[in-house]
């Protein structure tokens, strides 16, 4: 059994996750759909695990993909994946891949910029650096990338609560820990993250944010019009 783990924030209004979900069902390999922190009202997954308990959004997805992958009953192989990951084509079980090492991932403008204003993901991502660095991963490579993820579930609930007291009201990130510390090595990618306006392209992988999904959402909605069986009827 593999089940497919999802991180939630609050509130119903979640297009993103009505049709990411639409695009797992199609072209991903799983046996149930598991919804951990905050479950929509119009969706019906598998399993739902109550979450988001802490002080801060950052925390919270640490939090909510440790409480799932130490659920009793969470298959030992799982699929972890963000609510407004888009896959496009058929994958089955994704491969592994990884964005750089996280020196270079630092290194970018972007994250250059990050850094001056001591921005919640430059800091974490700073702090995912010193903290593999300090267990002995001495050039440390970046996961950060919006993909899904296979993961053992207990291995990583081992590795989250060994970092949980790391400036844990904004975590390392738990995908290069877990990336690092068991060595799965992987596939070198660039993202597929869209901030703006532009077409889909050939990514397999596409992962929107607020501002930017109104730009695609007409295009992903004709690509994947049926509702699954997770969806609610509408009233």
């Amino acid at each position: 059994m593999i089940d497919l783990i999802c991180p939630c924030r609050e509130g119903d209004q979640n297009p993103e996750l009505r049709y990411a979900s639409r695009t797992w069902v199609k072209n991903l390999t799983f046996d149930r759909l598991v919804i951990v922190g905050y479950c929509p009202s119009w969706l019906e997954p598998d399993l739902f695990i109550p979450g988001n308990d802490g002080p801060t959004p950052q925390s919270n997805v640490y939090g909510n993909v440790l409480k799932a992958c130490e659920t009793p009953g969470i298959s030992e192989v799982a699929i972890v994946v963000n609510d407004d990951f888009f896959v496009l084509d058929q994958v089955g079980t994704p491969e592994i891949w990884y964005r750089s090492t996280l020196q270079e991932h630092l290194s970018t403008p972007r994250l250059q910029r990050s850094m001056r204003t001591a921005s919640w993901w430059a800091m974490s991502l700073h702090s995912t650096l010193v903290a593999l660095q300090t267990v002995g991963v001495e050039n440390p490579l970046s996961y950060e990338l919006h993909v899904p993820l296979v993961v053992d579930t207990a291995r990583m609930a081992e590795i989250l609560h060994y970092f949980e007291n790391v400036t844990p009201h904004n975590p390392i990130q738990w995908r290069s820990a877990y990336g690092n510390v068991c060595g799965i090595g992987g596939e070198k990618h660039a993202d597929g993250k869209r901030y703006g306006a532009g077409p889909l392209g050939e990514d397999l992988y596409v992962s929107t944010e607020d501002r930017s999904f109104k730009y695609f959402r007409r295009k992903i909605a004709e690509m994947f019009p049926a509702p699954t069986r997770f969806e609610k009827e509408q009233q």
